[in-house]
């Protein structure tokens, strides 16, 4: 638990301090034209929404590793079948 809560802390310290830094230059030279502010919110709001994954999964990590390991859905005598690429058939 305490490596995930490292990371989610670190990455969230680094995406502030970006933003802080670098945000309201890119803003003032972007944010002017309609389909460019557009996109630099779509690129925050991925940056948020990944940001709560992160921190989601550090939270919930310890719920995940109490759980008994379950059963692979693929049997132990199932198989992909495969061709090598060099004998595939045309098509």
């Amino acid at each position: 638990m305490t490596k995930t809560l490292t990371i989610a802390f670190a990455v969230t310290l680094l995406d502030a301090v970006t933003i802080a830094h670098y945000g309201p230059a890119v803003w003032q030279a972007w944010g002017s034209i309609p389909w460019s502010r557009v996109a630099l919110l779509i690129v925050v709001g991925t940056g948020v929404f990944t940001l709560a994954d992160i921190w989601s999964i550090s939270i919930s990590s310890p719920l995940l590793w109490d759980r008994p390991e379950q059963a692979s859905p693929v049997s132990e005598g199932a198989t992909i079948a495969s061709e090598p690429l060099g004998e595939a058939a045309d098509v």
